[in-house]
């Protein structure tokens, strides 16, 4: 009965050990925002509040440069100009978010040199020529512009407050703004805090847009996008819609998204007859959200879980070049842990069988004929188990560090498993030590009785 008990309780244990893989499935295929510039891909990675560097000079052969962990709990946009990151960071639970500037001119060791607080969240960044173009949320979305002319003090120069602003882009001193309610706004940075608005277009539930040659591509809340010419930018026009979801445009190139792992190429140097130029399945899901998506020179590259390297320096026939293995920190200290515990369990678990096959029985009047106290090897074997247990909880402190949302998960189902394990392996150990070396004292004894009992018979002779 008891080995039954045994048994059943073992095989829980086992199970959710096996169980823990999937249960951080999700972690190995997160999606990260990504932006490219000349030879490096940056990956924004929000749930270990760093980012990445991959040099994909040869892109066939992406290559790692470095992680780099930010100052915060959260982290939100990325974008990279001339050596520089820009990234936006949570500094902790309140409202406010830091502009966090690094210096990424050497890949394999970025620096931070500055910082700039906002009130509220940002989500969007667009650098320019000197100036930072934040747009931050709050009671009033709102565009804040920063001066970096001098990289180590940021400094507020501009504010641009209402009409639901959403995204922006800039060109030279023209700003373009896209605005919930209001659709396309046109300004014009003339100096320190002065905005001159230069024309407008309405265009009503705008989420985000793109500026491409002389026309801007507003994605409203259908799922396609409205293209308002702006070559006159004091009178900027509805031209026309585009009935395609996309995520994003680039040199009259559309990348739309034909299905869940189909990207099709779209021809848009006439609005209003675009063609479709390609198809290609990339082998995996491509992430909607069009931050995690980015085109730069003759490639594209999609993230979700995995860094997807596309050439499309001929459009009309593009191909996957590589696929790269997302670097993630936390993921491999717990796949490491749990290859240990399944390890662990197993081996614990094959032991229980094998003393349950070979009908070893440790009985309580046995295991009091050795001192547990006086025995060095089980006192070895007893703070092994001290360790173990020790290592767990070291274990579960680097865990909260690195992922507290997890923790809690984690410690159910791969520490007290590990730790169950590790334990009851040495506990076994202990029993099996004990019944051989009781086995071994009652031959002994058995011995001594054959050998004693002659000497009396001789005696009573």
């Amino acid at each position: 009965m008891r080995n039954k008990k045994s048994f059943v309780i073992i095989s829980v244990i086992l199970f959710f050990a096996l169980l823990t893989p999937f249960t951080f499935v999700e972690s190995k295929v997160k999606t990260y925002n990504v932006f490219a510039s000349g030879n490096y891909v940056y990956l924004l990675m929000s749930d270990k509040v760093g980012f990445e560097i991959i040099d994909v000079s040869n892109p066939e052969k992406p290559k790692l440069m470095s992680f780099t962990s930010l100052d915060g709990i959260s982290c939100h946009e990325i974008f990279v100009k001339d050596n520089y990151a820009f990234l936006s960071v949570n500094p902790d639970t309140g409202l406010s978010c830091e502009l966090q500037i690094f210096d990424v001119s050497d890949p394999k060791k970025p620096v931070k040199i500055s910082s700039y607080t906002t009130d509220y969240p940002f989500y969007t960044i667009y650098v320019n020529s000197n100036k930072v173009h934040l747009v931050v949320v709050g009671p009033s979305n709102k565009l804040v512009t920063l001066d970096i002319s001098n990289i180590n003090y940021p400094a507020k120069i501009g504010e641009y407050t209402g009409y639901g602003v959403n995204d922006v882009v800039a060109r030279g001193n023209i700003i373009f703004l896209a605005c919930y309610s209001h659709g396309l706004r046109i300004l014009d940075f003339t100096g320190p805090f002065s905005y001159d608005l230069l024309g407008d277009c309405v265009v009503t539930n705008v989420e985000y847009f793109f500026v491409d040659g002389n026309y801007a591509y507003l994605k409203d809340s259908s799922l396609g996008y409205k293209a308002i010419d702006i070559t006159d930018l004091e009178n900027p026009t509805l031209d026309c819609s585009i009935d395609y979801f996309g995520i994003f445009i680039l040199d009259d190139l559309f990348y739309h998204i034909q299905s869940e792992s189909v990207l099709n190429i779209v021809d848009i140097s006439n609005p209003h007859s675009p063609t479709s130029l390609s198809t290609i399945d990339v082998g995996r899901e491509i992430s909607t959200y069009p931050k995690r998506f980015f085109a730069c020179d003759d490639y594209v590259y999609s993230s979700n879980g995995k860094l997807i390297i596309i050439d499309v320096s001929d459009p009309s026939n593009p191909f996957v070049v590589s696929t790269f293995n997302i670097f993630n920190p936390g993921t491999m200290i717990r796949n490491i842990i749990i290859i240990v515990a399944v390890a662990l369990l197993v081996l614990s678990l094959a032991i229980l069988l094998f003393v349950k096959r070979a009908k070893i029985k440790i009985t309580l009047k046995r295991m009091n004929k050795v001192s547990i106290k006086n025995n060095k090897p089980t006192k070895i074997l007893l703070i092994g188990i001290a360790i173990i247990q020790a290592l767990a909880v070291i274990i579960g402190i680097i865990m909260v560090a690195i992922e507290p949302l997890m923790f809690v998960i984690f410690g159910i189902l791969v520490l007290i498993p590990t730790t169950i394990g590790v334990s009851l392996l040495f506990v076994i150990a202990i029993l099996i030590y004990l019944y051989l070396k009781s086995r071994k004292e009652e031959s002994i004894d058995e011995l001594s009785s054959d050998q004693e009992a002659p000497e009396q018979n001789n005696q009573e002779e």
